[in-house]
């Protein structure tokens, strides 16, 4: 039997977050995305830190996204831990002690090497921002979105995608 020839494109990489808001292209991925998955801890190089500071997000378009980002101290008399949650950005980053935004970014676009993001939050910290992006013609649709789990047993269905899923990926932050 003949092969079998996937067109499917992906690159993994790294990006600083930039010291001031406005734009910021990343090029160089020799396709055009049609999903970006974004993780970070919130450091500017390699290697751990005292506390947890994690943020994922993901885009397929400038109207489909969304982050969610967390973050608790290590080693504090009380408990101090905060979160935040977005659905009009793809990339955020919460402060620890205070609770407040440091940094947030929207998709601009997807370009025809890369994609654009519009940072309008960002602080002095050149926090390393990872990424996946997918691409290629095997992709037909992408969506992000948020779900809600229900509080019984048994399954639960979802609907309006407009296409039939052949792959799910799911981040989850919850409370406990």
């Amino acid at each position: 039997p003949p092969a079998l020839r996937m067109a499917l494109s992906v690159k993994v990489g790294s990006f600083a977050q930039p010291a001031s808001t406005g734009n910021q292209s990343i090029t160089g991925l020799g396709f055009q995305p049609k999903l970006v998955l974004f993780f970070m801890n919130h450091q500017t190089g390699d290697g751990g830190a005292a506390n947890l500071v994690v943020s994922y997000g993901a885009a397929t378009s400038p109207s489909n996204r969304f982050y969610f980002s967390g973050s608790g101290q290590s080693g504090a008399a009380t408990h101090n831990c905060s979160r935040s949650l977005s659905v009009t950005a793809c990339i955020g980053a919460v402060v620890v002690a205070s609770a407040t935004l440091a940094a947030e970014a929207d998709l601009e676009s997807m370009d025809s090497d890369g994609f654009t993001l519009n940072w309008t939050t960002a602080d002095a910290t050149a926090r390393i921002v990872n990424y996946i992006a997918l691409g290629g013609s095997d992709i037909s649709g992408a969506r992000c979105g948020e779900i809600v789990g229900t509080a019984i047993t048994g399954n639960q269905s979802f609907s309006g995608l407009g296409f039939r899923p052949t792959a799910l990926i799911t981040f989850c932050m919850g409370t406990i």
